[in-house]
Formats: structure tokens, sequence, C-alpha cells
């Protein structure tokens, strides 16, 4: 064997031995990920719909006037004033207060999702913003409807007729209120952002790594 075919011979071997090690030291970067376009994000996410992240059931008491009632509890300025507010009470005072139970909902309009939600979709993440969680539906337990006092003006033949209707169409304000000291939307916040984030995940090709954050905006009840 010549000297020439010697030397190719130990260069191969020497080039074999010394590749798996030199790709091992220095290996290939990885391929960067497919990026979902934004607007298939958007597209995803927004929808003809609300996405319920939030049920808080929520009861409180409500106590209403007549609206006829034109009385005052205001004192008067001299004996006719008292004398006259006196007849008013009589004629018109009456006054009913019940309690409501019922159940408020809160959430995300997916309607108003856009192209801005979409913050960041680059080689670094995801970040997602959901927009503002809001309530958006309040359910009435009308069968926990309870009459708990009702007064009639003494001059009143009978109590107003209307106003027991009146005080249940303002029942849901009462169960807002409620849910909104529960802290509703601070449920409803973080909640929502899981859900949609687990949405995004699902949709990145295979072997994408990147970071999902969805963020939201704090609301107001």
């Amino acid at each position: 064997m010549n000297k020439t075919l010697l030397l190719v011979l130990v260069s191969v071997i020497i080039g074999a031995s010394i590749k798996p090690i030199y790709e091992r030291l220095f290996p290939n970067p990885p391929p960067p990920p497919v990026l979902v376009e934004n607007s298939v994000l958007v597209e995803a996410v927004k929808a003809d719909a609300f996405l319920i992240s939030a049920v808080a059931p929520a009861s409180g008491n409500l106590t209403l006037k007549s609206s006829s009632d034109q009385s005052s509890d205001a004192p008067g300025n001299g004996l006719l004033d008292m004398i006259g507010q006196a007849w008013t009470n009589a004629r018109t005072r009456d006054q009913i207060t019940i309690s409501v139970k019922g159940t408020a909902e809160a959430g995300f309009d997916l309607n108003q999702i856009s192209d801005k939600s979409v913050i960041q979709n680059d080689e670094r993440g995801v970040i997602f913003n959901l927009g503002t969680p809001q309530v958006r539906h309040i359910y009435i337990d009308h069968s926990s409807v309870n009459t708990l006092k009702t007064s009639v003006g003494s001059l009143n033949f009978s109590e107003d007729p209307n106003l027991a209707f009146e005080a249940l169409s303002k029942a849901e304000a009462v169960i807002r209120t409620e849910a909104c000291q529960k802290n509703i939307l601070g449920t409803a916040g973080p909640t929502g952002t899981k859900i949609v984030a687990t949405l995004i995940n699902a949709m990145r090709a295979r072997g994408d790594m990147r970071p999902v954050k969805v963020l939201y905006d704090p609301g107001k009840c």
C-alpha cells in the first residue's frame, strides 16, 4: 500500500470520527418556527358570540316607593308645611321591600376581536389582547322573589297595583351590584385568557414552542 493511499484512508477514518464530535459540539440551529398569520389568529378567536368566563350567584333586597309618591321626609318650615306634608304622605306614600335571587354572567364579546388584538406574533412568541370583560347576562330566579314588607298611605284604600312589578323590573340592578361586589369581572378576566390561550396553542404548528400570552384590560362594573 503506497503512502498516498494510506494517507487517504487515515483522513477518511479521522474525518468519520471527528464529524459526530463536531456536530455534538456545534449543533445546527433549529429551523425557525412556522408562524401563524395574524389574520388566522383573529379569525380563530373572533366570533359572533359572547365568551362566558364567570358566573356569580347573587341576592339582595330592594325597597321601592310608589311612582305616584309626592311625599317628602324633609322637615317643614312651619305648621302649615307640616300639615300639608302629612296630608301628601297619607295620600301617596306606598312602599314595598322585596328580596331577590339570581345569577350574573360575565366574559368577553368575541365579536370585538380585530387585528389590533394581536400585539405580538414573531419568533419571540405570541401576545394577544382579549379586550375588556363585561357583565352581559342577568337572570332573576322569579320563584325566589319574596315580599318582605309593604306599606300603604293611611288615606289610600289599596296599595299601588304596579308597585310590585316596578320593584321586580329593578331587581336586575340589585343582582348586578351584588355580583360586582363579588368581583365577577376579576374572575372573568383570568379565566377568559386561559380559555383563549388554550385555543391559540392548539393552532400552532408542530414543534412551535413559542410562549403564548393572552392579556385583558381590566373593566369596571
